[in-house]
């Protein structure tokens, strides 16, 4: 999303970079007191919007030098966090979905062009089904609702934007693990247990 010329606390965002699980912005304060520059990470849902300020300083230069290195701090941890293995999950390496049958207890795929360019590796794409209307068959709805088998999050995603299944014998060891805790979890909360 363009945050350019969205003000906030008097600072007008003039820059900003979303790499991994941040946001780092440039924004550039019109008032007369204060400094003229902050850099920071930007957040916003439906009801607010903030920065969370790293630094503020009057010389542009070195505002520019902090974005740079906040921004190279988030490339770096997402580049840890990435599990080697297979790299990016292709067409060619799954199974076309089905419109005539469910996802639920299936490996789903999502499409690599859907997630930001960081994200495009298997430890982002694999994501277990539990269900959802996008998930049921020649469903209205497109929702689908799972676990990501490299963090264990639950999420959605829409139906629309599921590559295909992946047969559970041809996952990576790390997504067979990720995989298993999901399942004995999923089972857990049947159970009543916590």
């Amino acid at each position: 999303m363009d945050k350019e010329n969205e003000v906030i606390n008097g600072y007008e965002i003039i820059e900003s970079m979303y790499v991994g699980e941040n946001e780092v912005i440039i924004a550039e304060n019109h008032n007369e007191n204060g400094d003229k520059y902050l850099c920071g990470y930007y957040e916003s849902n439906e009801l607010f919007a903030r920065i969370n300020a790293i630094c503020t300083s009057n010389s542009y230069p070195d505002i520019v030098i902090a974005f740079c290195d906040n921004v190279k701090e988030q490339a770096e941890k997402r580049k840890e966090q990435i599990i080697d293995g297979i790299g990016v999950i292709t067409i060619d390496m799954c199974t076309a979905i089905d419109e005539n049958k469910k996802l639920i207890g299936k490996v789903i795929v999502l499409k690599p062009s859907i997630l930001r360019r960081e994200y495009r590796y298997a430890d982002s794409q694999l994501f277990y089904c539990t269900g959802g209307n996008g998930a049921m068959p020649n469903a209205i709805g497109t929702k689908v609702y799972g676990c990501s088998l490299s963090t264990g999050k639950e999420m959605y995603v829409r139906r629309y934007d599921i590559l295909g299944t992946i047969d559970k014998n041809n996952l990576p060891e790390w997504a067979k693990v990720g995989l298993a805790n999901i399942q004995r979890s999923e089972k857990a909360k049947d159970r009543g247990e916590r």
